[in-house]
């Protein structure tokens, strides 16, 4: 059972999206926007720093996802406010990232490189969690097929 004192939930529309956020007591979360793929929030911790967080989970169709970036950027906060945008954003910057048979378009990696640029924003890479497709990098076939049974 997740222990947190407070939370707030968008459903998932079809088979996919869906977002939460689970906080506790230490920090006060000022829902202030959302969407189906982004939760706005000014968040404060023990009263002592308000800072500004969008939380994202990114469009599959990448037409879509160029709306998600220009809203995102259209509606950044002031760049005085310390600002965060983490979650999913289901894009690349790079082939290395991709998996399966079909590479990614340059021209859709290049759009993203310069969405992140534009915002001064990082890619950080994921490390001691897991996620659905960190789950079978580097797997084969029937190592993946055992993967989704257990």
């Amino acid at each position: 059972m997740l222990k947190f004192a407070n939370y707030f939930c968008l459903k998932p529309w079809d088979l996919s999206g869906g977002l939460c956020l689970f906080w506790n007591e230490n920090f006060s979360l000022d829902i202030y926007s959302w969407s189906q793929n982004v939760i706005a929030v000014d968040i404060d911790y023990l009263k002592d720093n308000i800072w500004k967080c969008k939380f994202v989970y990114g469009i599959p169709k990448f037409a879509q996802k160029r709306l998600l970036w220009r809203d995102l950027f259209e509606r950044r906060d002031s760049e005085h406010t310390p600002q965060l945008f983490i979650g999913d954003f289901n894009d690349i910057i790079c082939q290395d990232e991709k998996e399966g048979l079909h590479p990614k378009p340059k021209s859709q990696m290049k759009d993203f490189r310069k969405f992140i640029d534009a915002n001064s924003l990082m890619d950080l890479e994921l490390k001691g969690g897991i996620s659905p497709g960190s789950a079978t990098r580097g797997t084969t076939l029937s190592q993946k097929k055992e993967l989704i049974e257990v």
